[in-house]
């Protein structure tokens, strides 16, 4: 039950982010209508500075990751009951969020950072995704089988 509740939850979290940014950035690039179906957003980010939403986009991204990196870390532990095998993911995230945060800064101060910024983008993608959950599970649950 605790493997549906974690996989619904981070489906639901999945999908009102890509909405959440989905409405974001087409208020940003100045779209008349929203991609996503969540029509409030767009009303609610559009009496937005454009300034601001962008400082806006950057602390979503931090918070959204925090949030999925918590889920992740949450139900990792309540399904395995192993701090080693949270202690692991974590490490993981700590290392991928450290080399974007070094990256991006390093192609900021030499002036790339268009050209890095896709690449970039995708890593900090995954780290806003269940994608981190669904790899896990199934290795540490073959791994907890070899144990045995």
């Amino acid at each position: 039950m605790l493997l549906v509740v974690a996989c619904l939850s981070l489906f639901s979290l999945s999908y009102f982010r890509e909405s959440y940014f989905l409405t974001l950035n087409s208020v940003v690039q100045g779209q008349l209508k929203s991609n996503s179906h969540i029509d409030f957003l767009y009303s609610f980010f559009k009496t937005i500075d454009i300034n601001k939403l962008y400082i806006h986009k950057w602390t979503s991204t931090v918070f959204f990751s925090l949030i999925f990196i918590g889920f992740t870390l949450y139900f990792l532990y309540k399904y395995f009951l192993n701090i080693h095998y949270v202690k692991i993911v974590g490490y993981l995230y700590l290392v991928v969020i450290l080399v974007v945060s070094i990256v991006g800064l390093i192609s900021y101060w030499l002036g790339l950072f268009n050209q890095w910024y896709f690449i970039l983008r995708f890593i900090a993608g995954i780290v806003q995704s269940p994608l981190v959950f669904f790899f896990f599970i199934p290795l540490f649950s073959f791994v907890n089988m070899i144990k045995e």
